[in-house]
């Protein structure tokens, strides 16, 4: 869809779903599994089949991987705005009258300074 968007010239592309959790689908977690064993044993690599077979399974995780796509669509774009919601926080510092801003970030990430009240 953003990449749609983004051909039909929109100015700017709103995404008001916060993603909050990784999107891990079955049968990525399943490839990624396999990935994990093959790399694990480096004497696998060294035969043909196993490489080629290696190679596929790189190949669908990036097919699976619905976050990596999502997130790619948006750097590719460079219109996409994401929710961002705000809260003052109010603390006192040693002058007595210092505020703290912080603000959470699509997922529940945190930036700001809570750490800077006394």
């Amino acid at each position: 869809m953003i990449h749609f968007l983004g051909q039909s010239e929109a100015k700017v592309i709103g995404v008001d779903i916060i993603y909050s959790e990784n999107d891990l689908s079955q049968g990525l977690l399943e490839v990624r599994d396999i990935i994990k064993g093959i790399e694990a044993d480096p004497r696998l690599l060294k035969s043909a089949q196993i490489n080629t077979l290696y190679a596929s399974l790189k190949e669908s995780e990036k097919r699976l991987d619905n976050d990596a796509i999502l997130a790619a669509a948006m750097a590719e774009s460079k219109k996409v705005i994401l929710p961002l919601s705000l809260r003052w926080e109010s603390c006192r510092g040693r002058d007595g009258n210092s505020g703290l801003l912080e603000t959470e970030l699509a997922g529940g990430q945190q930036s700001g300074a809570s750490d800077n009240c006394p």
